[in-house]
């Protein structure tokens, strides 16, 4: 857990570094790379998986994003804070899509989904 409280790793809603969110930095693209490239159906995608925000809201916030980043790319934390505040979306909330971007960006279901395959002969006897 202690890499959440290091800001450059771009986990926190509350401390300001790079958009990174990566658990392993030398695997895959950070956060911000991913906000930046990722189409209206890619973060309605995400916010359908892991969050558990209306279609209505999930639609708004992805049509928001994608315009934002056309113009203005989102590279650290603190941005994406300060987007969400002119957008009137809490921390509460701004936490969520947190964790949703993480998710997304580690592909830590399927990451789990290995594991669970890998695990399964020794739970076999």
């Amino acid at each position: 857990m202690d890499h959440f409280k290091i800001a450059e790793r771009g986990f926190s809603i509350k401390l300001d570094g790079a958009l990174d969110m990566r658990y392993d930095r030398a695997v895959g693209a950070p956060a911000s790379y991913w906000l930046k490239h990722a189409s209206y159906d890619d973060l309605m995608k995400a916010w359908e998986l892991f969050t558990d925000f209306s279609p209505k809201y999930r639609d708004w916030i992805s049509k928001e994003l994608v315009h934002t980043v056309k113009t203005n790319p989102i590279d650290t934390t603190q941005q994406l804070r300060e987007w969400a505040k002119l957008h009137n979306i809490n921390d509460k909330v701004l936490a969520v899509l947190f964790q949703a971007i993480r998710i997304t960006v580690n592909d830590e279901l399927g990451e789990l989904q290995k594991f669970l395959q890998s695990f399964l002969p020794f739970l076999i006897v």
